[in-house]
């Protein structure tokens, strides 16, 4: 993310937020990926935003999706096929991608347990603990991800135990050894 793009950032979540907050079928939302980073000043170039939706009880996700899609500006489907968790729905709003993840059981005890109301971009909005970011971000898989959750290992307060346990259990240990490297390369 770009300095500069912080009042676009904050523009869109003050179009998408409102709606999320106010609609019948989201009982919480969570900032992810790339630009959840900047919540522990970590700069990433990304013009995307990730949210973790989860649902209230009895609802899903394609009614939610045909929701947004009526009454947010302009949309546009999307399905990433590069993630493990492909992106359920995805909204291009001035130029930029709004991205819609479907919380499902393998985030159950991960992101929204450990999740705190935090500011980004001028909004209120629950963002991960670094090590359930840099779980996510393992998850994900990719490089620039595997980038990512060196730089967030090397941060004071992140706990580098906790993510080792959680990594095990999802058995993405071998993802972890790769981000360790290149956080040892980046000292």
């Amino acid at each position: 993310m770009l300095e500069s793009d912080t009042p676009l950032f904050s523009e869109l979540l003050s179009r998408v937020l409102p709606f999320l907050n106010s609609s019948a079928f989201v009982e919480d939302v969570l900032l992810i990926g790339g630009v959840a980073l900047s919540v522990f000043d970590v700069p990433r170039n990304t013009k995307d935003i990730g949210l973790l939706i989860k649902l209230k009880r009895g609802k899903t996700f394609s009614s939610f999706y045909e929701t947004v899609k009526s009454n947010l500006d302009k949309y546009a489907i999307y399905h990433d096929k590069i993630l493990a968790d492909p992106i359920i729905g995805m909204i291009d709003l001035m130029d930029t991608q709004v991205q819609f993840f479907e919380f499902n059981k393998v985030y159950e005890n991960l992101l929204f347990s450990s999740a705190k109301d935090n500011i980004a971009f001028n909004h209120k909005i629950k963002v991960p603990s670094i090590e359930d970011l840099i779980v996510s971000k393992l998850k994900a898989g990719l490089t620039a991800d595997l980038v990512d959750a060196a730089v967030l290992l090397n941060l004071p307060g992140a706990n580098i135990r906790t993510v080792k346990s959680i990594s095990n259990s999802l058995n993405l240990a071998d993802k972890l050894d790769k981000a360790i490297t290149i956080s040892k390369e980046r000292r």
